[in-house]
């Protein structure tokens, strides 16, 4: 019988393995939400298969894994008790307590947090952090590394470094990352700070700032699908947690040198635009041209773009000629999903007067 370990994984099709010895996966959560993982371990070890968090030392019979628990009514993690935890740990239909209960048990040391009375705990909690350059022996060790801008400070932060970055803690308004192939501090700058700099312009819930930015940093640096460059910028602080106040996410796209610049338009955009859908998700995206600088208005940013991006459903009468098509000779199966959402590219017509025209293709 499998043991239960309370993780409910978000895409259990899919390997949580990052890279050696390292794990990024996301798990359901009780209120129905999503919870990014990320944790390291030696190279040597192995990630166990199956629908649980597992990683193993054959050799040494140790191993390693992730166990999750609701919390008690009215409580709050920073309150409680190590029998909670000595619980989940030996819990009988667990890890550990499925080959027998344990009964010998006790917690051998603690963190210094824990002399701290809840209201202390809370406080330093609430702390915010400024990021500081990774040690060039980490760097070298890692092997690979990015240029990353915190504010006004550029330094080198390695893969691992950048996804455990949690921007809801950060003292930081604004963070810059590049692409690990721009490996020249001039040139990464110089991308940013041209008036020709062109960019997809999305906004979100400052709410959801974790989770989007360990979206935007694993799509950065697994398929490349934003680009180069990737900017987060907020007004006052990425610590104000609100539905109401949001943070901007623009991604930087080449077109000057395109054979078919749209289609470079299309593709960042429709990426961008399928970042961590919400009850707040945007249903455009503007795309502007300009150096990095102060925060705009969406209001503002509209009336400067070159070009918006939409999710549409078709019309009727689209999803009537699409079901048609299906159903040619030749064609035995018809379409699963003939009202889908596309992506709709428009071009600014400001001289026209009629504000939008479609981009075909």
């Amino acid at each position: 019988m499998r043991a239960e370990t309370g993780i409910e994984r978000v895409s259990p099709g899919q390997s949580p393995l990052f890279k050696a010895g390292q794990i990024f996966d996301e798990l359901k959560t009780a209120q129905g939400g999503i919870a990014s993982v990320v944790f390291a371990y030696p190279e040597e070890w192995t990630l166990a298969g199956g629908p649980n968090l597992d990683v193993r030392n054959v050799k040494e019979s140790d191993s390693a894994f992730v166990l999750a628990a609701p919390l008690p009514l009215g409580k709050t993690i920073e309150i409680l008790d190590e029998e909670f935890f000595l619980n989940v740990i030996f819990d009988p239909q667990g890890k550990y307590g499925q080959y027998g209960a344990v009964d010998d048990r006790k917690v051998i040391e603690e963190d210094d947090d824990a002399d701290e009375s809840p209201a202390e705990v809370q406080s330093s909690a609430k702390r915010l952090r400024t990021v500081e350059p990774t040690d060039p022996a980490k760097l070298i060790a890692a092997g690979k590394s990015n240029f990353a801008r915190f504010d006004a400070r550029l330094m080198r932060k390695t893969p691992l470094d950048l996804i455990n970055l949690m921007p809801s803690k950060l003292s930081h308004t604004s963070v810059t990352l590049w692409s690990d192939d721009v490996t020249d501090s001039a040139a990464a700058l110089g991308m940013v700070s041209s008036a020709e700099s062109g960019w997809w312009v999305h906004h979100f819930p400052t709410a959801e700032v974790d989770h989007v930015w360990r979206v935007l940093v694993n799509s950065h640096m697994q398929s490349k699908a934003l680009g180069q460059v990737v900017h987060v910028q907020v007004a006052h602080s990425f610590a104000h947690q609100s539905e109401a106040v949001e943070v901007e996410v623009r991604v930087l796209v080449s077109t000057r040198q395109q054979a078919e610049p749209t289609a470079a338009l299309r593709k960042a955009g429709a990426a961008l635009l399928s970042i961590a859908p919400s009850s707040h998700s945007r249903p455009h995206i503007f795309f502007v041209r300009g150096a990095l600088g102060l925060l705009e208005t969406r209001a503002e940013l509209e009336g400067r773009s070159e070009y918006k991006l939409s999710r549409e459903r078709p019309s009727p009468k689209e999803r009537e000629s699409s079901a048609a098509a299906s159903k040619l000779p030749g064609r035995p199966f018809q379409l699963i999903e003939p009202d889908r959402a596309h992506h709709q590219l428009y071009k600014a017509d400001k001289a026209s007067g009629q504000g939008w025209t479609k981009v075909d293709g």
